[in-house]
């Protein structure tokens, strides 16, 4: 149940080893210089991308040694044949635009796609690069329906669906391919628990600065997983980090809080089409329980229970179902049960609650909501607002978004792909999600 950026999954980014010495790429780039010049290095080096991505070029001749210290040839290799097995060969440079003599945006078309570049070279020469980001593909000819073929082929059930939100919760879809379909969704989840805190918050039960435990512990995929259990934190703090980075321990910190049954009662105001497959609602800590080896009895006999007897079954074994007994030799590799255990929805009850979130009157949800965008920052530019939420395990993977144009219209645009039999490949999940987005934009 962790949270997917596309910018750590997708294989066409090279991580500049410029950042090692100088802050030449960061998440936000300053605005381009007007009038600047392009430099005969940043020129040849720019030209030099099409011999590079057609392995005409030796790397040592065109990257610093500092960005191959990083960056080793063989993890070069493999992105770059990932990059030409999915756009083509590379044909020409269509334009460079410099922010300074030693580098720019460049667009390059390739035989499928058209790749907007962010390349920086050394001031020294022989002005070898010493930065280079691939920051995103427009595919030539690029449609929804295209899209739906390719998700269509792929190994197992996937879902997506792109609804045209309102403020009657009349949620038109606009494109489809499985709409009805019930698929895990993994941390997706929370945002029903992002729901039921703006909830209680709004009625001023809670606030933002409200401090409470981090407890029960979960594991988790970074953020607080070393934090002292009972660790103060606010419930803003909690919020931001279950959303951005989907840290599972102040997810179910939050859970506790909020109270289960509260958010509960909150899927069921907000509509699930199916909510005897998400309800009860699991914390991580009891979802990874369930999925060990040695509590196998009790999760057979809780994938048989209906809902009643499942949240009996999770109060009398409850600490059995602790981060505490949490043993990882116990999971082995690949998918499991994600057909049983986990959280379910369809991408119509994403859009719902998509559309309660945006609709609050509170900034700070649309603050948390924005804080991973799930995509390249030049893709999430061309739209007005972009809120994001998702998640994977092992066969499992969901992107969920929420946007408004820049004409004001708001779109709940969601997918997930589950295999039951062995791992999805996120990035390029990932990758179709944000082409998905970059068609609605147009």
């Amino acid at each position: 149940m962790r949270t997917i950026n596309i910018i750590s999954y997708i294989r066409t980014i090279i991580v500049t080893s410029a950042i090692i010495s100088a802050p030449l790429i960061t998440a936000s780039q300053p605005a381009f210089a007007q009038n600047v010049p392009i430099s005969s290095a940043l020129n040849e080096r720019s030209q030099g991308l099409i011999a590079l991505f057609n392995k005409e070029t030796p790397y040592d001749a065109y990257f610093t040694a500092n960005f191959l210290e990083a960056i080793p040839p063989t993890q070069i290799d493999t992105i770059i044949n990932d990059v030409v097995k999915q756009y083509g060969k590379a044909l020409r440079i269509i334009s460079i635009t410099p922010d300074s003599v030693e580098g720019g945006i460049v667009k390059l078309q390739f035989e499928k796609a058209v790749a907007s570049i962010q390349i920086y070279t050394d001031a020294r020469a022989p002005h070898k690069v010493s930065g280079l980001l691939l920051q995103r593909f427009e595919v030539l000819g690029d449609n929804f329906q295209s899209i739906k073929s390719e998700i269509s082929a792929l190994p197992g059930t996937t879902t997506l669906a792109i609804h045209k939100l309102d403020d009657n919760g009349n949620n038109r879809l606009i494109s489809s391919h499985n709409p009805n379909k019930q698929l895990a969704i993994g941390s997706v989840f929370k945002l029903y628990v992002l729901a039921e805190l703006a909830e209680q918050i709004s009625k001023g039960q809670k606030n933002w600065s409200d401090v409470a435990p981090l407890a029960p512990k979960s594991t988790t995929s970074g953020g607080t997983q070393n934090w002292p259990e009972g660790s103060p934190m606010t419930l803003q703090s909690m919020a931001s980090l279950m959303i951005s980075i989907s840290d599972n321990n102040t997810t179910d910190a939050l859970i506790n809080h909020l109270g289960r049954t509260n958010i509960e009662q909150q899927v069921r105001k907000i509509g699930h089409d199916d909510i005897n497959k998400l309800l009860p609602f699991l914390s991580t800590a009891e979802a990874f329980s369930l999925k060990m080896k040695s509590n196998k009895n009790l999760r057979e006999q809780f994938i048989q229970a209906n809902e009643e007897d499942q949240k009996k079954l999770i109060v009398r074994n409850s600490k059995n179902l602790t981060n505490h007994d949490f043993n990882p030799s116990e999971f082995g590799s690949g998918p499991l049960f994600i057909d049983d255990i986990e959280w379910f929805a369809t991408p119509a009850d994403i859009a719902r609650v998509m559309n309660i979130l945006r609709q609050s009157h509170d900034p700070i949800i649309k603050e948390i909501l924005s804080l991973n965008s799930g995509v390249t920052a030049g893709d999430a530019q061309k739209w007005g607002y972009l809120g994001y939420k998702g998640g994977s395990e092992p066969g499992v993977i969901s992107m969920s978004f929420v946007v408004q144009s820049r004409q004001g219209e708001w779109y709940s645009v969601s997918g997930s792909w589950n295999n039951p039999q062995t791992e999805v490949d996120q990035g390029k999940w990932a990758s179709i999600m944000s082409r998905v987005l970059n068609i609605l934009a147009q």
